[in-house]
């Protein structure tokens, strides 16, 4: 999806204070080992609680577009790898979540899969507009 594109707009945001593509996609890598490491504690502790997960900033100057699908994609492997050794009765496990309250293992997942949802709609909505801009130049 994001393949198509000159390296420069993957640097360009859609607006002053959006995201470019490649901070989207260095986000989805930092916020899949965090949401992992909340997972694994929700596998092997009884009922902790989880702080709420925020954005980390951003290194000045920006890393490669390939730099941070290389991250994502290795931390999504390990998740992925993670998740595939659990047993059903997992997935029920609970947790404390500093907003959100009692929570289970399958709602953190699911949380993750919406996390990504949003963000890949986001990516196609810069490459919509940064489409236009570029046949515009």
């Amino acid at each position: 999806m994001i393949g198509g594109f000159d390296g420069e707009l993957h640097f360009r945001p859609p607006a002053p204070d959006e995201w470019c593509i490649v901070e989207i996609v260095g986000h989805l890598g930092d916020i899949e080992s965090r949401y992992r490491g909340r997972f694994e504690r929700i596998v092997s502790e009884d009922t902790p609680q989880v702080p709420a997960i925020w954005p980390s900033p951003m290194p000045d100057p920006l890393p490669q577009l390939s730099n941070v699908v290389a991250v994502f994609e290795h931390e999504r492997a390990k998740t992925v790898a993670f998740l595939e050794t659990l047993a059903l009765g997992a997935w029920q496990r609970g947790a404390n979540h500093a907003t959100l309250g009692s929570i289970t293992l399958l709602k953190q997942v699911q949380g993750l899969i919406d996390h990504d949802e949003e963000h890949l709609k986001q990516i196609l909505q810069t490459l919509m507009m940064l489409e236009v801009d570029q046949r515009s130049e």
